[in-house]
């Protein structure tokens, strides 16, 4: 991804890239940080309270939280910069990583903002090392760490805490847990031997794949409970898309802003509503207009289509470059600037 996004213009420009007859979907703007150069929402909670990253006129990176009408709190891991919020759940505690000196995953620190209190993630008595990504209503939460091989792991995580690996069917070289339902199913990407990324559904012990058509790469990137996905599918020049993904049906539907250049759609509450950013701005993305939050506007729906999980996946060994010894992935990172 950039490192920084064109200015946020107003959702009035905002038409859902269809040929489609207009739906029932509606859009809501985020209103941008103050001083902001960008704002990225990641998340949007049961509560009404948005959450994300905004990036300063330095290209350092904060958390932020708040109501739609703009009114934000800011924060940052240890006071300083490179902080990257992702997660929230309905009593407003928070996920998110910290990063020190790079934009590598193992460098980073896993952290939880519980009661407006910040600390660092811990496996037993040791600070992990990683991302904390999205959680559930319940406060669970799910994210990914660097073994001792350098290889990427899944995780799950309550209370500041690590309590369970999260592992997925067949031989993967990462394995990146980024959502969690209230029942335990987890959605994420993983990394096959290809060193291609294909979007995961983790569900009672069952791994699906799934990839959304012609992409190269695909990540799943937040679920809800009644089964409605939501990520970002990359192209041949390395472009984001945002789509939904209906568990349930194993249709796939673009909702990407027209004009925009890369877009990623992460967080989905109860309600369907979808948290989306763009290089045209920050939005609510409402599947339902009766559930939408107040304002707003009406879009066509994207183009649809039902694949079954498991379909279109490509392979594609050039993908794969060698760190220190270690596959080190060409994929994009939604929500951090790389």
């Amino acid at each position: 991804m950039r490192k920084s996004l064109p200015a946020f213009i107003c959702a009035s420009a905002l038409v859902i890239s269809s040929a489609a007859l207009a739906g029932k979907a509606k859009v809501v703007p985020i209103v941008p940080v103050d001083g902001a150069k960008d704002t990225l929402i990641a998340a949007y909670n049961d509560k009404g309270v948005v959450e994300g990253t905004f990036i300063d006129s330095h290209d350092q990176k904060h958390g932020f939280f708040g109501t739609l009408a703009g009114d934000y709190t800011t924060f940052d891991f240890k006071g300083t910069g490179d902080t990257v919020a992702v997660g929230i759940d309905t009593a407003g505690d928070m996920t998110g990583s910290f990063y020190t000196s790079s934009s590598e995953l193992c460098d980073a620190t896993p952290f939880e903002r519980i009661k407006g209190k910040i600390a660092a993630i811990k496996n037993g008595k040791k600070a992990m090392t990683g991302l904390a990504w999205g959680m559930n209503t319940k406060g669970d939460f799910v994210g990914y760490t660097c073994d001792q091989t350098g290889f990427i792991v899944g995780y799950k995580g309550k209370a500041g805490k690590f309590t369970d690996d999260v592992t997925i069917t067949g031989f993967q070289l990462a394995v990146a847990p980024s959502g969690i339902d209230s029942s335990g199913t987890i959605v994420g990407w993983s990394v096959d031997s290809g060193g291609v990324a294909k979007g995961f559904i983790l569900k009672g012990g069952t791994t699906s794949f799934v990839t959304y058509p012609q992409a190269q790469q695909t990540q799943l990137l937040g679920i809800n409970d009644s089964g409605l996905a939501a990520g970002t599918w990359t192209d041949s020049k390395s472009v984001l898309h945002a789509f939904i993904y209906d568990t349930k049906t194993s249709k796939f539907t673009s909702i990407e802003p027209k004009n925009a250049k890369t877009s990623v759609a992460g967080h989905v509450n109860s309600d369907g509503v979808v948290a989306l950013y763009s290089d045209v701005g920050s939005f609510l993305y409402c599947t339902n207009s009766k559930k939408c939050p107040k304002g707003g506007a009406a879009v066509k729906t994207g183009p649809s289509m039902h694949v079954p999980a498991g379909l279109f996946l490509h392979y594609d060994n050039a993908n794969v470059a060698q760190r220190n010894g270690v596959p080190h992935f060409s994929v994009k990172v939604p929500y951090i600037a790389n």
